[in-house]
C-alpha cells in the first residue's frame, strides 16, 4: 500500500480548521487535522511529496524523515511542523484502519475509557468581565455536564509593553475567582488563562493570591520565550502552573519539563508534531511527575486524535474543549456531539474511529468540500 494523494480542506469554526485527507493505492483513506494559522493549508500541499509513494503503515519513520527533510526551511517549528502534525495524524488513521485497530491500541493501550474535557469559557456572555457574569457563565456551562472549566484573565488594566499590572487588576481578578468558585462549588475544577500577558513580578503576585482557591492551574502567565523566568515563578508559589501550547516538538518542550517550570504541560497535538511526538512529550513529563493536559482548539476530528493519545497516557489530566459556541462542532462528525457529561468516550473502531459528516461540510464550505470528498 502506498500513499497516492493528499488534500486539505479549510473549515471555518472558531478558528480555521485544516482538515487533511490522505488517499492510498488500496483505497483506504486517512484523515488528520493541522492547527490553524496563516499558510498552514498551503504548507500541507507543499509537503505532500514527502509522503506520496510511502507506505502509511510506517507513520513514525515517514514523519521523522519528512521532519528532518524540512529542517532547512523551518522544520523545527512554525507552519512546517504544524502541517506535518496534521499529516502525521492522517498516517495513524490509515495505519489503524489497515490493521483494524483503534489508534490508542497502536500507542500502547488505554488507561481509561473516557477522556475528561474542560470547557474553555473565556469570560461572561458577550465578553463581559464582570464577576457576576463570569459566575453566571460558569453555572450555565456546569449545567451542560462539564466538571472542569477554564476562564480568561484578559482584563485591560495593564501596560501591554511593560506588562505591568495596576493594583485594581489584582482586586478584580480575586473578585472573579471568588465569584466563579462560589457559583460552582468545590467539585468543579477551575483554571485561568493569562495569555502570556504579565511581568514576572506580577505573575508571582497573582499566583500567590490564587493559592487559597485551589485552582487546577494558572496558564501562560508570561511570554513563552523565557523558560528560566517561568521556573522562577514556579518556585515561588504553590499554585500549579501550566504552559506548552507555543512550543514545537519534544525538543521545544523539553526545557519546560526538565526545569520543572510547570506542573501541567499543554502541547497542542495538531501543532506540536502529531501523535507520536505528543506521546514522547507525555512520557517525558511522566518521568518528571508532570501532568499532561493538551491544549486543543481543533475541530472534532483533531479532538478525537488527541483523545486517543490522552487515553494512552498514564499522567493525563484533562483535554481542552474550545468550541462551546460553535454550532458546526456538534455536527461535523457522523457520530454527532461526542461530549457526554464532560467526557469523550474513547472510540473503538479502527483508526480515529469517527467519520466526517460530508453533508455538513459541503453545506458549510461548498464546492471545495465537494472536491475534497470526490
Amino acid at each position: 500500500m502506498k500513499i497516492t494523494d493528499v488534500r486539505v480542506l479549510r473549515v471555518r469554526g472558531n478558528f480555521e480548521w485544516n482538515i487533511i485527507r490522505m488517499d492510498t493505492s488500496d483505497g483506504l483513506v486517512g484523515f488528520g487535522e493541522a492547527y490553524w494559522g496563516p499558510g498552514v493549508a498551503n504548507m500541507v500541499i507543499e509537503l505532500k511529496n514527502l509522503f506520496i509513494g510511502q507506505d502509511p503503515t510506517n507513520p513514525e519513520p515517514i514523519y521523522t524523515k519528512a521532519y528532518r527533510s524540512a529542517i532547512p526551511f523551518g522544520g523545527t517549528g512554525g507552519t512546517v511542523t504544524t502541517a506535518l502534525s496534521g499529516l502525521e495524524i492522517a498516517l495513524w488513521d490509515i495505519y489503524g484502519k489497515a490493521v483494524d485497530l483503534p489508534i490508542y491500541k497502536l500507542l500502547g493501550g488505554k488507561f481509561r475509557d473516557g477522556v475528561l474535557v474542560y470547557a474553555d469559557c473565556h469570560a461572561g456572555e458577550g465578553g463581559s468581565i464582570e464577576p457576576s457574569d463570569y459566575a453566571e457563565k460558569a453555572i450555565k456551562v456546569k449545567k451542560l455536564g462539564f466538571q472542569a472549566l477554564k476562564f480568561d484573565f484578559d482584563f485591560t488594566c495593564y501596560d501591554p509593553f511593560s506588562r505591568k499590572l495596576r493594583p485594581e487588576w489584582f482586586r478584580h481578578a480575586v473578585k472573579v475567582v471568588e465569584a466563579v468558585k462560589n457559583a460552582v462549588g468545590d467539585n468543579v475544577e477551575l483554571a485561568f488563562d493569562c495569555h502570556w500577558a504579565f511581568s514576572v513580578a506580577d505573575a508571582v503576585k497573582l499566583a500567590k493570591l490564587m493559592e487559597p482557591y485551589g485552582l487546577m492551574w494558572l496558564e501562560d502567565l508570561i511570554p513563552p520565550e523565557n523558560v528560566n523566568a517561568l521556573e522562577k515563578i514556579s518556585k515561588k508559589t504553590s499554585t500549579p502552573l501550566c504552559s506548552g501550547e507555543n512550543q514545537y516538538t519534544r525538543f521545544g518542550i523539553m526545557p519546560l519539563i526538565e526545569k520543572q517550570a510547570v506542573d501541567v504541560i499543554a502541547p497542542d497535538i495538531p501543532k506540536v508534531g502529531g501523535l507520536i511526538e505528543g506521546k514522547k512529550i507525555a512520557d517525558l513529563a511522566d518521568m518528571h511527575y508532570i501532568l499532561f493536559a493538551p491544549h486543543n482548539v481543533a475541530s472534532p476530528l483533531g479532538t478525537v486524535a488527541a483523545v486517543h493519545l490522552c487515553a494512552a497516557t498514564p499522567n493525563f489530566l484533562t483535554l481542552e474543549f474550545h468550541s462551546l459556541d460553535v454550532p458546526i462542532w456538534k455536527k461535523m462528525l457522523r457520530e454527532g456531539y461526542i461530549i457526554d457529561n464532560g467526557y469523550i468516550k474513547v472510540p473503538e473502531r479502527p483508526g480515529l474511529g469517527v467519520e466526517l459528516d460530508m453533508k455538513t461540510l459541503i453545506d458549510c464550505v461548498g464546492e471545495e468540500a465537494e472536491k475534497f470528498f470526490s
